[in-house]
């Protein structure tokens, strides 16, 4: 916790900028996960990055989508 001065930025922000599929293949039934790219901007300590990471993507709902990524971050990417 220390490097990542979490007493003066107690908050990690991740900005979805843009999605787009991997793929043509579309959601055909409800609960169907399919992979994805995203654009992402991750603030950390005060610092921004824009990131290129894997998405999963399950549909849940009309119009409404259920997102699942993790991506490995270096803690000197993000030194002030």
């Amino acid at each position: 916790y220390k490097a990542m001065k979490s007493t003066q930025y107690p908050f990690i922000s991740i900005q979805l900028i843009e999605i787009s599929q991997n793929s043509v293949q579309k959601f055909n039934k409800k609960g169907e996960w399919l992979d994805f790219k995203a654009k992402v901007i991750v603030t950390l300590t005060h610092v921004s990055k824009t990131l290129q990471i894997e998405v999963r993507g399950q549909h849940f709902a009309p119009n409404q989508f259920h997102f699942l990524a993790k991506t490995d971050l270096k803690m000197t990417d993000f030194d002030t």
